[in-house]
């Protein structure tokens, strides 16, 4: 099992999973979704990342950085799209993409996160991963 960053290389296969994670509605929209993503350049920088077994693409989630104005400075990302192949949902790889893209948050600075998809599933996967923090909290110093 491998977790890395995704690229524009990386679109046919992430076609693939959505196509198989998601209904014939939704698959289009996130894969527009992920070719903006790979297209945006900002600082702090969005990140795709993918989940790999045997070098196949079986996984894909985004990480879209978010700023808020108000009085205090607050940033950080939204989770958003994530999605497992059908053929290996329930194997706890969603948890393992996500473990993974908090980590590479971790490197970057960033403490907090905001989730912002399917918050019934998304709930659960956050709690299983023993958070430490708020799950609607985006404070990164």
């Amino acid at each position: 099992m491998l977790i890395d960053l995704l690229s524009p290389a990386d679109l046919d296969s992430i076609s693939d999973v959505y196509s198989h994670a998601f209904s014939p509605e939704e698959a289009p929209l996130m894969d527009k979704l992920t070719r903006d993503l790979l297209e945006i350049q900002s600082t702090p920088e969005t990140l795709c990342l993918g989940l790999r077994v045997d070098d196949r693409l079986i996984a894909v989630m985004g990480l879209s950085p978010i700023e808020f104005v108000s009085e205090a400075a607050i940033s950080g990302y939204i989770l958003a799209p994530l999605a497992v192949h059908a053929e290996f949902q329930g194997r706890g790889y969603a948890r393992k993409l996500i473990e993974g893209g908090i980590q590479q948050l971790s490197h970057q600075g960033c403490g907090h996160r905001l989730c912002l998809w399917r918050p019934r599933f998304l709930w659960e996967i956050w709690i299983r991963c023993v958070f430490r923090y708020t799950l609607f909290s985006a404070i990164c110093p």
